[in-house]
């Protein structure tokens, strides 16, 4: 943990890309974030928005943007090479107001008052939360570290099953790249850069293992390995609280709740349906169809009686994304609805 003093704010930045198949998706995961962020983020002039958009945003978010005082920049897709993945890294090439930066994913909603992080992580600190279970496989860090020529950390975190009644085994120190706090003139994203394109020479053989695991490699494992180089050249640490990050996982442990999380992760939100308006219904349905396939294809493999678990973990995390329907009803009537043509 550093000892580096908080700021008095920090820039938010999301990446969302209109530049491809996937547009329509992300202009309605961008239209819920911003109304989020509308209705409760209680973000003054301390604490920019920013939108670091690859491609032309289209006329809606441009409007709601403008509600939420958000600045819109325009930017490249990354290389290829580097994965799907890596266009988050051009959030860090926004114009940032601050010291520092909060870098999102677009499959977020606000929930709570963001300006809270300031006050809890240090200005001068990489902060983002560990990895919920391993994102590759032992062998593969080896392969990976030997590759970028760095030394493996020799210490491990818990599988956040261990927090349940389900085992886990020990895992490489990983990391959710879902929200991290950085220092404005972090080293972060050129070396992540550097270690995305060592992993993009892996990754296709890598994939070749790791998906009937219902796993691959995304832009993770090449950020923990940025990260843990930074942190042995010297550069703070610091663990990102759970209410910053919260994710399907805490939904089974219901420890945090969904009234108690300041961001939730809600990957794959908003992707249901063909048209822009099935997309913008109001409901958490896609979500929780997401959260039972997920218990299917991963929870189930750590279980030892499936109904037992099934009604102590599954049926009270479906019962906990029910309080997000009137938020998303209250977010599409007041914010996302009246920029909709």
């Amino acid at each position: 943990m550093s000892s580096g003093r908080a700021s008095d704010g920090f820039d938010t930045v999301i990446v969302p890309d209109f530049s491809g198949k996937a547009s329509v998706t992300f202009e309605a995961r961008t239209l819920y974030f911003l109304a989020s962020w509308l209705e409760f983020s209680k973000a003054t002039s301390a604490f920019p928005l920013h939108l670091a958009c690859i491609g032309e945003p289209p006329d809606s978010v441009k409007r709601l943007a403008e509600r939420a005082q958000a600045r819109i920049s325009r930017h490249e897709p990354a290389a290829k090479n580097l994965g799907v993945y890596a266009n988050k890294l051009r959030g860090f090439e926004a114009p940032l107001e601050t010291k520092r930066i909060l870098l999102l994913d677009v499959d977020m909603i606000v929930l709570g008052d963001i300006t809270r992080l300031a006050s809890q992580v240090p200005a001068d600190a990489i902060s983002a939360a560990p990895s919920h279970s391993a994102i590759i496989l032992p062998e593969m860090w080896d392969e990976l570290h030997a590759k970028l020529g760095t030394p493996k950390p020799t210490a491990r975190i818990a599988d956040f099953h261990d927090s349940l009644s389900v085992a886990g085994d020990a895992i490489y120190p990983s990391f959710n790249s879902g929200a991290i706090h950085a220092p404005a003139t972090s080293a972060l994203p050129a070396l992540w850069t550097e270690h995305l394109a060592i992993l993009g020479e892996l990754r296709p053989r890598f994939n070749e293992i790791l998906k009937p695991l219902n796993m691959s490699a995304t832009d993770e494992p090449a950020f923990a390995t940025a990260v843990y180089e930074l942190v042995r050249r010297g550069v703070p640490f610091a663990p990102l609280p759970d209410v910053y990050n919260g994710r399907w996982r805490h939904l089974y442990r219901r420890e945090p709740r969904i009234e108690d999380f300041v961001v939730f992760h809600m990957t794959s939100s908003f992707a249901y349906g063909t048209t822009l308006a099935d997309k913008l219904a109001p409901t958490a349905l896609g979500y929780q169809k997401k959260l039972i396939r997920r218990y299917g294809k991963r929870w189930l493999l750590r279980s030892r009686s499936h109904t037992r678990e099934a009604f102590r973990y599954l049926l009270p995390a479906a019962w906990e994304l029910r309080k997000l329907q009137p938020v998303l009803r209250t977010l599409h009537a007041k914010h996302v609805a009246p920029v909709v043509p």
